[in-house]
């Protein structure tokens, strides 16, 4: 789930995230207000992904990086403490 926020603290919108249950485990935003979002999701095997969003949480589009290779997810992608940005 990905929320925005006011600077007062008020809950503006919510945006439901498809990564089969895996965290987002960074998050950006370019001069425009538009938000990049990175993690892993799980796709017939884990895969990294990059998603963008536009101001008001709507997909510009989305891009996953399959790795075949891997049977399982890696603990190098277990993150250890929540993003987050103001």
């Amino acid at each position: 789930m990905l929320d925005k926020f006011g600077a007062d603290g008020t809950h503006l919108w919510a945006q439901a995230i498809d990564a089969g249950g895996d965290p987002g485990l960074g998050v950006a935003f370019d001069a425009q207000g538009n938000i990049a979002l990175a993690g892993v999701r799980y796709e017939n095997g884990y895969a990294a992904f990059v998603s963008k969003m536009d101001p008001a949480g709507n997909l510009i589009w989305d891009k996953a990086f399959a790795n075949q290779t891997r049977a399982k997810k890696p603990s190098a992608w277990r993150p250890t403490r929540r993003v987050t940005s103001t």
